[in-house]
């Protein structure tokens, strides 16, 4: 365990210096003033202008950071020579990647209480709803952080960022291809479909982002039930990648 948090703690350092993600954080803070002057420009619509536009700034960042860190992590790790340098000594290959991954999930929480903290003062309010739209984004880009570190064990950095946006799309496109298979009628597609609800995580599921108009919040049901779809959907994307990096030639 100790190992672990000194990797996570070193990793985390060495990532927020990084000036991909300072990019991205700077882009997605710029994204949410920029709504702000727009809904200056509008009678009654600016706070709800404000809050679609930042909130979606929000998620676009910590999604870019999750696959951006998740696909380079292994690779940047292998060309400076540092994974073999940490696993020379007593150091398993799961707890490095563990150690990694909690890092990247540091440098996340960290981005998302950061625009969070920021679009509830610009809005005024620090209300329930504000949060649970924070964890449904944290959530999210934690499943795809999984997602890239793991098809990173097997394919290049590049197509490994380009599967996780692939991911992205299609867990939001679910259910409409699933409606749009139903309607055509065709027996296979309807089976492609219903396997596809198994083998990749529903984002309707953790798309909160309207909650934030309404006057009740999601049910604690709601929430639990998000918290544990995504923890499964990292575990098992995470044993996956520890399988696949135990057997891995590093040199």
């Amino acid at each position: 365990m100790k190992a672990i948090v000194t990797l996570a703690l070193t990793s985390y350092r060495e990532m927020i210096r990084e000036r991909v993600v300072l990019v991205i954080a700077a882009l997605a803070l710029f994204l949410v003033f920029l709504s702000l002057l727009l809904g200056q420009f509008t009678f009654d619509e600016s706070e709800r202008l404000l809050a679609d536009l930042g909130w979606a700034a929000t998620e676009l960042g910590a999604v870019a950071v999750a696959l951006f860190s998740g696909s380079f992590l292994l690779a940047r790790e292998l060309d400076r020579q540092t994974c073999l340098l940490i696993l020379s000594k007593p150091v398993s290959r799961t707890q490095f990647l563990i150690g990694k991954w909690a890092g990247t999930f540091l440098l996340l929480l960290s981005l998302v209480l950061v625009m969070s903290l920021t679009m509830a003062a610009l809005l005024g309010r620090f209300s329930a709803p504000l949060w649970i739209i924070a964890a449904s984004i944290l959530c999210k880009s934690l499943i795809l952080l999984s997602w890239a570190l793991f098809a990173s064990t097997l394919v290049r950095p590049t197509l490994a960022l380009l599967s996780g946006v692939c991911l992205y799309l299609l867990g939001h496109w679910l259910g409409d291809l699933t409606y749009f298979a139903e309607k055509s009628a065709d027996p296979a597609a309807v089976e492609i479909m219903r396997a596809a609800r198994w083998l990749v995580p529903n984002f309707d599921l953790f798309n909160w982002k309207d909650h934030f108009h309404l006057v009740n919040p999601p049910s604690s049901r709601d929430i639990i039930g998000m918290c544990l779809q995504g923890a499964a959907w990292v575990v098992i994307w995470l044993a996956a990648a520890g399988a696949v990096f135990r057997r891995k030639d590093l040199v």
